[in-house]
């Protein structure tokens, strides 16, 4: 994959924000969340600026790392927990880590975030993507990923809550695995940017840390409705965190102090309270654009967990293209979508993406606009 390739994979969302804009469309195409925590944030940042910008601890200020060990627990926050430029960089990490005990073979599940096979290109790792069921239920093939740990795969890249299909792991999945990890010595790595935006659980099912040897990546980009603050965390047994943490000095090497401890103080009023009044938030967002998508006549699964509904256009536009339907909804009702392009190594299917985390008004307004449809 060369350089003009990894630029082009990750293309169609600056395109399809520019395309919103140049039609006047609502962009549902970005995961741009509603600015739920902003005020929080500034006022805990100018609380905390006093500490300068010098030179932050390149692990990360042990404040967040506490912080951030006490949203996942079984690590310690002193030799366990890195804080890095984003979950992107965290995976990135993980999967560097990863291969120099487990080998260079990873998969992830199709549909994927679109930056997995630039990250395993430019580690040099080769990736196999495994299709994801998109039936009347999502979810994994169990005994196709078992086949290819018979065929030397020995990384698994998992993302749960799911982006772009918004399916969750489950405890019979994790059940799944844990046997799996029984007969074939593996590495999950846990793509956890949506984690506590599940919506049809009373809670995230447990990892199985002690049964499976895991990884976690994670990010305040999403949990706090913060995209720009690239503030993100790895956490790994103490072995593949001094892997990790060899290559995040020549990367990012640190964040900013202030902000690191900013983040620290909104991590830790993140009360089970307030986590469920979060999920109910974007429940009722996702409920909303989910009938009005149906309305319109797309087929959709209504998604268990993240940010997202997969739609397909079908049964309204089977001759089109994804980036060729995106474009006739922006220009015909004024919504944008993101084309699934780059969601598949090879050709797309008849879907596009919706973002339900922007503002509660703009999605109102959105399914008003697909009436017009």
């Amino acid at each position: 994959m060369d350089d003009m390739t990894l630029i082009g994979r990750v293309a169609p969302f600056r395109d399809a924000s520019a395309y919103a804009a140049s039609s006047r469309a609502l962009n549902l195409s970005q995961g741009l969340p509603e600015p739920l925590f902003d005020t929080a944030m500034n006022a805990a940042l100018a609380r905390q600026v006093r500490a300068g910008w010098q030179y932050a601890d390149p692990r990360g200020e042990m404040i967040l790392r506490e912080s951030i060990a006490a949203h996942s627990a079984g690590y310690a926050p002193d030799t366990e927990v890195l804080v890095t430029s984003g979950c992107t960089e965290a995976l990135y990490l993980a999967l560097y880590a990863a291969s120099t005990q487990y080998g260079n073979r990873v998969a992830f599940f199709e549909p994927f975030y679109p930056y997995y096979p630039g990250m395993a290109t430019l580690l040099g790792l080769e990736f196999i993507a495994l299709p994801l069921s998109m039936g009347q239920t999502i979810g994994p093939d169990w005994a196709m990923f078992e086949q290819q740990l018979r065929a030397g795969v020995r990384i698994l890249l998992l993302n749960t809550p799911h982006n772009p299909t918004g399916w969750c792991m489950s405890v019979n999945d994790w059940q799944h695995l844990a046997a799996l990890a029984k007969h074939h010595d593996f590495m999950v790595i846990v793509d956890e940017a949506y984690r506590h935006y599940e919506y049809d659980t009373d809670a995230p099912a447990q990892y199985p840390y002690q049964q499976i040897p895991m990884m976690v990546a994670g990010s305040a980009s999403k949990l706090l409705s913060m995209t720009g603050v690239r503030i993100g965390w790895l956490c790994a047994q103490a072995t593949f965190m001094a892997r990790a943490y060899a290559h995040h000095l020549y990367l990012s090497y640190c964040q900013p102090t202030p902000i690191q401890a900013a983040v620290a103080v909104l991590l830790d009023e993140l009360t089970s309270g307030r986590l469920e009044s979060l999920r109910e938030h974007y429940k009722h967002k996702r409920d909303r654009l989910a009938g009005a998508l149906m309305a319109a006549g797309l087929d959709i699964r209504l998604p268990a967990g993240g940010h997202y509904i997969m739609a397909d256009y079908s049964r309204r536009a089977p001759s089109l293209s994804p980036v060729e339907f995106s474009q006739l909804l922006a220009v015909r009702c004024g919504v944008m979508p993101l084309p699934a392009t780059p969601f598949y190594l090879g050709q797309s299917p008849t879907y596009v993406r919706f973002s339900f985390s922007v503002a509660k008004p703009i999605v109102d307004q959105a399914c008003v606009r697909l009436e017009d449809f």
